[in-house]
């Protein structure tokens, strides 16, 4: 039998928890029911089907979509959060779990579903280790 060296990090609420705290904005992993306007300016990340596991390290992809009603303060926040996914791999609270971010797909304007609401839409891929399971 194969012994279990460790348990993969839940790369959605490190991703959730790493955003909040570096933009201060409300970051979702589920539409809100009652539409983006009422949470805007606001952040979400979706998971997408991603590349196969080696065993060693799990890549996961994200779209991280960026909301705003007011288009210059969506690209100061799409600029920050190119920094903020790029620096990812090297900040303290997630070195211990993330090896690697790519960007797949540049910050791009999308249509929201309201045409009050602008939106810009990125793809990183993220690169993960599993956590050590206590001994």
């Amino acid at each position: 039998m194969t012994k279990i060296i460790g348990a993969w990090p839940n790369t959605t609420r490190l991703l959730i928890a790493y955003l909040s705290d570096r933009t201060g904005l409300p970051v979702y992993s589920r539409r809100p029911d009652d539409g983006w306007q009422s949470v805007a300016p606001c952040i979400w990340v979706d998971r997408l089907p991603g590349p196969p596991s080696d065993g060693f390290s799990k890549t996961y992809t994200f779209d991280v979509e960026a909301f705003h009603d007011d288009l210059d303060e969506l690209n100061s926040l799409v600029q920050m959060l190119e920094v903020y996914m790029f620096t990812l791999p090297s900040e303290s609270d997630t070195t211990a779990h993330v090896d690697d971010v790519q960007c797949t797909a540049e910050f791009a304007d999308v249509p929201a579903d309201d045409v009050d609401l602008e939106r810009q839409v990125g793809t990183f891929d993220i690169t993960v280790r599993p956590h050590p399971l206590p001994q």
